[in-house]
Parts: C-alpha cells; sequence; structure tokens
C-alpha cells in the first residue's frame, strides 16, 4: 500500500525549491514543468502613433512634391519656344522613380493588409484608402511621360491686319507661319510645302513653297484656317487657327490700297438687287461730307498720302430708307517686290465700254517658273512663261486683275491694276474745234503735224481726256488736246468721254503724217507785251526738204523805218520794240540751191501802263509856315514829263506853283484847303493824274 503523502506545511523557513529543477509528483509519477518565458517589455502606445506620424509625414511630402513636379513639367512642357528640352530626361526620370516608388509602396503595404488579423470590413476600407492613395501617383507616373514627350503647339500667326477693328469683310488676312517653321527646325524637320485651307472645309484653296499667304473673306462670320506642312521626311504637320470676323461693309480693291494708284470700293457684295438704290453716297475722307454721289454699285478714288483714313458709304434706296456702311482703310506705300517686274497695259487708261479689250505685259529680267493671270471676272490663264496676254471684258464692272509672277527660286511678285467697263455713253453731235480739221475721224497733215483739237458738244458734264501714245510733246489743257507728229507715217489717238453716269466712249481718230514741204518755223519768247518789248525769235525747227541745206536766215521785224538791207543770219536772233503796235514778222529761209521758203507771225505790242501816285510826307496837323514833301516815285510806267500843281481851294483858277521835279517841297503860307496834282507823261502820248489835299491850320 502506497502511503499517502502527506503535503508540506507551508513553512518560511524552508526555502522554495528551484523552478526549473524541482520535480512534481503527479499520480505516483514524477514530471518536470517547464519555467513561463518572461514576456518582452511593451512598446509604449504614444511612441508608435509618433512613428507612424512621421513616416506619414515624410511619405506625404515627397509623395505631393512628386505630384507638383508631375503637375508642373506638363504645364511648361513642350515649350512653345522648342526650349528646355533638358527637362525631358529628368522628367522621364522622375516619372519612372515615382512609379517605382508607388507601386513598392502599394506592394508593401497590400501584404501588411493581407496579414492583419482584422475584420474582413476593415480589410476593405484600407485596400480602398490605399488605392485612392496611390493611383493619382500611379497616373501621373504614366501621363506625364506623354504630355512632356509632345511636339511643341505650331501657331498660325496674322501678319495683317493688326487692329481687330480692321477685321471687316471684306478683308485681306494675311497668315504666316515663320514661328512654326522655326520650331519644326529645332525639332529636326524641314519644311517643304504649304496647303492652305482658308474656310476649313476640307477644300484646298493654295499651295506655297513660303510660309505665308493672304485670304480673301467676303462675308463676316467664323472660319477655321487649316494649313497641312508638308515635311521633308515625308510626314505632315496640321495647323489651326479659329478667325471671325464680326461684320461686313463695302468692300475695297486692291486688298492693300497705296497711294497714286486708283482705289476700287464697291457694294455689289452687299445690294442683292441694284433696281433698289436710289443714290450712293461716299465720304472719303471722314469730314462728315459728300465727296462723289453715284448711282453705280462701284467707285474709283485716289489716294495721295498714306496713313488711315475713315470711309463711309450711304447708300439712299428707292423705298426711301438708307443703310449707312463704315470702314478704316489704310493707305500704304508701294510694298517691295522680290525681283525686278513691271506691268503695262494697253489702252494707257483701262476703262471704256463693254465690251472692252486689253493687253497686259509682265517684264522682268528674273527666271520665271510661271504666270498667273486673274483677271477679276472668274477667268484665269496660267503659263510657265506667259509674259503677254490679251483679255476682253464682256460686262460692266470694275476688275481686280492680278498677276501673279513665281521665279524658279520660289520667290512670287504680285501686281495689281484695275480695269473699269462701263455702259456705252453715246455723243450724237460730237465734234471738234481747232487744227488740222477731223474730218470722218481722220486728220491728214504734213510733217510735222501740229495737233490743237478740242471735243465739243451740248450734253453737260461730260469730261474727256486723250490718249496719244506716238506724239511728241504731249500737254492737254482741259479737253483740248495738243500733240506734235515729227515723222511720216500713221497713227492713232484716242479720245475718251465720260458722263457723271458713270458710262463712257472711246473714239479713235487717225492721224496720217505725209511726206512734208518746206515748212519755215517762227518760235518767239514772249509773244506779245509791253512796249519797250525785247523778244528772242528762233528758227531751229524750220523743216526744208530732203536733199536740201540751209544757207541762212533773214529777218525782218516790221517795225524797220525804211529799206534796209538785210543780210542772211542765224537761226536765233533777238529785237526790241521800242513803240506800241501790230508787227508782221517775216522769216525767209534761203538753201544752198538758191530756193526760198518764207513764213511769217504777227506780235502785239501793247502801250505800257501809266499810273501817277503822290506820296506826301505828312498830310495832318499842317500849321500855316510848314512844309511837305510831295514825290513821285510810286508812279507806275515810264514817265518823259512830271508836273506838280498847287492851288488853293477857295481860288482854284489861280495857280500857287508848279514843279517838274520828281520831288517837290511846297510850304504853306495861308491857313485853307489846298489841292496838290501830279500829272506825268509818257512818250506815247500816254497821261495820268494824281491829286491829294491838305488841310492847313492857323
Amino acid at each position: 500500500m502506497v502511503p499517502e503523502t502527506i503535503p508540506a506545511a507551508a513553512d518560511s523557513s524552508v526555502p522554495e525549491p528551484s523552478r526549473q529543477s524541482s520535480p512534481q509528483v503527479v499520480d505516483s509519477v514524477t514530471a518536470f514543468r517547464k519555467p513561463p518565458v518572461s514576456p518582452a517589455a511593451p512598446i509604449p502606445p504614444s511612441a508608435l502613433s509618433q512613428a507612424k506620424r512621421l513616416l506619414l509625414i515624410v511619405g506625404g511630402t515627397v509623395y505631393g512634391l512628386y505630384a507638383l513636379w508631375s503637375i508642373v513639367l506638363m504645364a511648361i512642357l513642350p515649350s512653345p519656344t522648342g526650349g528646355l528640352r533638358e527637362l525631358v530626361t529628368i522628367g522621364l526620370l522622375v516619372s519612372l522613380a515615382g512609379g517605382v516608388g508607388c507601386i513598392t509602396v502599394g506592394v508593401v503595404l497590400l501584404k501588411r493588409i493581407a496579414g492583419a488579423d482584422v475584420s474582413v470590413v476593415t480589410r476593405r476600407r484600407s485596400l480602398i484608402k490605399l488605392i485612392i492613395v496611390l493611383l493619382p501617383g500611379l497616373g501621373l507616373s504614366i501621363i506625364t511621360p506623354f504630355m512632356i514627350m509632345r511636339e511643341p503647339p505650331f501657331v498660325i500667326a496674322i501678319e495683317s491686319p493688326t487692329r481687330q477693328e480692321d477685321f471687316v469683310a471684306p478683308v485681306a488676312i494675311t497668315f504666316n507661319l515663320q514661328g512654326a517653321v522655326e520650331l519644326l527646325r529645332k525639332l529636326g524637320h524641314k519644311p517643304l510645302q504649304y496647303r492652305w485651307d482658308y474656310e476649313g472645309n476640307g477644300k484646298i484653296d493654295e499651295e506655297t513653297v513660303v510660309p505665308t499667304a493672304t485670304a480673301v473673306y467676303e462675308r463676316q462670320g467664323a472660319y477655321m484656317v487649316t494649313v497641312h506642312v508638308k515635311l521633308g521626311d515625308g510626314s505632315s504637320r496640321i495647323l489651326r487657327r479659329r478667325v471671325t470676323i464680326p461684320r461686313a461693309v463695302f468692300s475695297v480693291s486692291p486688298l492693300q490700297p497705296i497711294i497714286e494708284k486708283p482705289i476700287r470700293f464697291s457694294i455689289s457684295h452687299l445690294i442683292s438687287d441694284p433696281k433698289t438704290i436710289k443714290e450712293v453716297q461716299w465720304d472719303f475722307d471722314g469730314d462728315g461730307g459728300t465727296d462723289e454721289t453715284t448711282k453705280n454699285l462701284e467707285i474709283l478714288h485716289t489716294y495721295y498720302a498714306v496713313g488711315r483714313v475713315p470711309i463711309t458709304a450711304t447708300v439712299q434706296l428707292q423705298n426711301k430708307t438708307q443703310a449707312v456702311y463704315q470702314r478704316m482703310v489704310e493707305i500704304f506705300e508701294p510694298a517691295p517686290l522680290p525681283f525686278p517686274v513691271t506691268l503695262t497695259v494697253e489702252p494707257k487708261n483701262l476703262i471704256g465700254p463693254a465690251p472692252f479689250g486689253t493687253i497686259f505685259r509682265m517684264d522682268t529680267e528674273e527666271l520665271i517658273k510661271e504666270v498667273h493671270w486673274i483677271f477679276g471676272d472668274g477667268k484665269e490663264e496660267r503659263g510657265g512663261d506667259l509674259r503677254r496676254v490679251g483679255h476682253v471684258f464682256e460686262e460692266p464692272g470694275i476688275y481686280a486683275v492680278i498677276t501673279k509672277v513665281r521665279s524658279e527660286s520660289g520667290e512670287l511678285a504680285e501686281l495689281t491694276t484695275l480695269v473699269r467697263v462701263t455702259e456705252t455713253l453715246n455723243l450724237p453731235d460730237l465734234r471738234f474745234d481747232g487744227e488740222p480739221p477731223v474730218r470722218g475721224n481722220t486728220i491728214v497733215g504734213e510733217v510735222p503735224v501740229v495737233v490743237r483739237i478740242t471735243p465739243k458738244t451740248a450734253l453737260p458734264l461730260i469730261e474727256f481726256f486723250w490718249e496719244a501714245p506716238a506724239a511728241e510733246n504731249v500737254h492737254s489743257t482741259g479737253a483740248t488736246l495738243q500733240a506734235i507728229y515729227r515723222a511720216q507715217g500713221t497713227y492713232t489717238i484716242t479720245l475718251v468721254a465720260q458722263d457723271p453716269e458713270g458710262r463712257t466712249l472711246r473714239l479713235p481718230i487717225t492721224v496720217e503724217a505725209e511726206a512734208p514741204t518746206a515748212v519755215p518755223s517762227i518760235q518767239m519768247k514772249p509773244e506779245g507785251g509791253v512796249a519797250p518789248l525785247h523778244v528772242r525769235f528762233d528758227a531751229s525747227d524750220t523743216y526744208i526738204p530732203v536733199g536740201e541745206t540751209i544757207a541762212g536766215f533773214e529777218w525782218t521785224f516790221g517795225d524797220e523805218t525804211g529799206r534796209e538791207e538785210s543780210e542772211l543770219g542765224a537761226a536765233h536772233v533777238e529785237h526790241t520794240y521800242r513803240k506800241p503796235g501790230e508787227y508782221t514778222v517775216t522769216l525767209r529761209v534761203v538753201t544752198q540751191s538758191g530756193k526760198e521758203y518764207v513764213a511769217q507771225r504777227t506780235i502785239i505790242v501793247r502801250q505800257p501802263s501809266l499810273d501817277a501816285c503822290i506820296l506826301a510826307s505828312r498830310v495832318r496837323g499842317v500849321r500855316v509856315g510848314a512844309g511837305i514833301e510831295f514825290d513821285s516815285s510810286c508812279s507806275t510806267g515810264v514817265a518823259t514829263s512830271i508836273l506838280w500843281d498847287v492851288r488853293l481851294d477857295t481860288m482854284p483858277g489861280v495857280v500857287l506853283a508848279q514843279s517838274p521835279d520828281p520831288k517837290y517841297v511846297y510850304v504853306f503860307e495861308r491857313e485853307g484847303m489846298y489841292t496838290i496834282t501830279l500829272t506825268i507823261r509818257d512818250e506815247f502820248g500816254n497821261q495820268s493824274t494824281d491829286t491829294i489835299q491838305i488841310t492847313v491850320s492857323p
């Protein structure tokens, strides 16, 4: 029998057995109890909270700086000037590092969330927070490289007009791609060609090899300008710009008006039916007045100074309403051409009734690739070296003829001229005064043919001007033509007539200059005047038949006193006419063969004017015993005799004093009113008198 084990009583004197080796008896089996492991010292909650806060602050700061850096990069790149290229590489590296960092942090936090001893709801919330925080960073890491590696924006600049108020249709807008071209070249591209779509409708309006072009917008509206730039590597770039034209008024042609050239103003695109117009009043200088009034839709005007000019067109309609159109027009100096080129036209004045035929000729020494003629009536001609063209304008109107000349180097020179075609003007009573006579629209005469003719008609307000392309010394005074034809041949002069309604007439007149006979010529300078008159005579324009030689000239001047022997002299002589009268000048031209040719002209020498004039040293405040000097030097004419006469008004028949001197002093010895008279005479019997009155006080 196993004795019962009695536990020992607890005694403080008995030492407690060791925990590591003291055995225990359980159900007669001895067992050893493993001593418990002492737990580590717990981290204070406050220290854990501070570590988390510090980690969040550092991580959040880095994350925020990364986001800010990415946003700034996307804001400044790509640079409009093509610069800051070095930031692209830095931005790519930072974006790569940011993306890797976001992914790493996401993986670490995702594992921690998965191993945490928390509920499913808490894990889900933590996962959503992680996605919300890291997704923007990942998005910036993906988007930023694409954004900063883009090509910079290519801008379509507007070169003219420069003022917003000038965007009034019809308007010519010049576009410039020079900035975009320079930017493309910085990026390593080579622009070759530019295809312009001015309205954004998909239709190519013009192709150029230079980065500028001009488009004309006839109506108001919004237009999307599109340019396709072809590059050297075969690729292309598309540039776009929106252009808004808020309103439309009358048109101006040429697009850039220049001084001293006719400018066409037109309201034809604003009026659907010309018959509704009563009249159009034009103010070309902005002074509020009316410079010209017309019933036509178009009008020409010329400016002679550069600058901006306000122009107003007031359209009066048949229904007694009116419309007022205003715009500022800038007048320019002629723009320099890229190479010398001139444009000549025939006829000289491009105005005439329909149908009106014209000839245009372009001259230049530049090597030409193409010439493009735009006649303004919907018709064009284009050729490789089309220097001369003829065209007939069938309908009335004012047409802007544009000549575009492109050189072999690609430079483009543009010239513009205006052609005015009108209704026909009928002048059934037209006649001509002057010499030689015009018979059947023909003038016949011997060389030199001196033409002095003036058109006449009963119709009022007809304006005439002339074209005489082959004549010499052409001069027009009003409607009168003066011209000389010195060579034998057949010539054409043209009379152009225009009425206030704008209708015109072009009348060609044939001049037949026949072989001449001898014609002595007498030229006088002056051709008349007051005696004594000194005259220079010239016979150098004398014409004699071919084969004859002039031996000399014999002059008689008409004032010879008797039969005088004359000798052959020179073609140039001088003579003085001492007395007034009408004299006949005779020129006798003698040739070496003994032939004589005679011509005569009349010269009138007028009597000189004679006018007496008195200058007095004083005329007021004269008292008895005072003396006054009288002077005749202000008199005009050549006086051969002078007489001063002094009389008292109370005794008009008594001569107190007389003197023949130019200056005379008289002393007044009694009071009263005196009359002083000056009488002068010249050698021709002319006489002139002047008087003054002097009041003498006591």
